[in-house]
């Protein structure tokens, strides 16, 4: 029931299920809009604090060591314990100002930080608010190659990969257990990832949004930039036949449902500013091998 302020976006949203001194945990529906956090229990949203000030800004939640952390690549990272909000590094102005993160072995590793485009920061082990010291590292992923850290998935198979875009794209393989053995590996080039939001995380593979199409990390390492392995080849022509507003991919927001075996993507339709298409892959049911079949559903929404 809240109303946002007049161009107050929905920026972000997170599902924030905590634990604490429990085996049934609270559920905190979190969004941000407007200049300001918010959160449900199911019904109205409640303010938790101010956050941002440019609702134009890439936002994104991520959910690490019992706090809801936001960040915007502009403003000091926050975290929020469903109590109180405040500085992700406590005040000490340690963290880096971040665009999106993933929790992976007790650390954050976050990307999208403007004073080093290129590089990935990793907080303390079992601390995400300490970023600084012996138990952390800073990696740097290609500088100079024309892009920037744009996303990074959740851990698959013990590992995370940093996705780089906008312009040319590459992927980032980043292996290990522990600070002293973790390694970086390119495992391709192309396709670039453009909106965090885009990438999909699942039991079996990894799926991300490119101006092009839908791509699956495990299809695109195996098969190489062919338009023929794009998983989104059945509905090709949403992408170059001008049915979605490509300059608008940025802002697409995907989905996984492992009930129902889809995942998918809110996208923009051609002429239209606000994420009314899902574009639904059953990838149950599909063939993600260049000559397999593949289905799809467009959902088309009116508001």
């Amino acid at each position: 029931s809240t109303v946002f302020a007049a161009g107050g976006n929905v920026t972000a949203f997170a599902d924030f299920q905590r634990h604490g001194a429990s085996l049934t945990p609270t559920q905190q529906l979190v969004i941000t809009g407007g200049g300001n956090a918010y959160s449900s229990t199911g019904g109205n949203f409640t303010l938790i604090g101010a956050f941002g000030s440019n609702t134009s800004l890439i936002t994104n939640i991520m959910i690490a060591q019992g706090f809801a952390v936001f960040s915007d690549g502009v403003n000091i990272p926050k975290k929020w314990d469903q109590g109180t909000l405040t500085d992700l590094d406590g005040g000490s102005g340690n963290a880096p100002r971040f665009t999106a993160a993933s929790y992976h072995l007790r650390r954050l590793f976050s990307v999208g930080t403007a004073a080093s485009p290129s590089r990935v920061d990793v907080s303390a082990g079992g601390d995400i608010t300490t970023w600084t010291g012996g138990d952390t590292v800073q990696l740097m992923l290609d500088e100079d190659d024309g892009d920037i850290g744009v996303g990074i998935s959740r851990t698959f198979h013990k590992r995370v990969y940093v996705f780089k875009g906008p312009t040319k794209g590459s992927i980032h393989e980043l292996s290990g257990n522990t600070l002293a053995s973790l390694t970086r590996d390119v495992v391709f080039n192309g396709l670039p990832l453009l909106n965090h939001k885009a990438i999909i995380t699942t039991d079996n593979d990894i799926f991300w949004l490119s101006r092009f199409g839908v791509h699956s990390l495990r299809t695109t390492i195996e098969y190489g930039d062919l338009q023929s392995a794009f998983l989104s080849l059945p509905i090709n022509r949403m992408f170059t036949g001008g049915e979605l507003s490509l300059n608008q991919i940025s802002q697409a927001w995907g989905f996984w449902h492992p009930l129902y075996n889809v995942i998918g993507w809110f996208v923009t339709p051609s002429g239209a500013i606000s994420n009314t298409y899902a574009l639904v892959y059953h990838y149950l049911i599909s063939d993600p091998t260049p000559n397999g079949k593949k289905f799809w559903s467009i959902w088309k929404f009116g508001g």
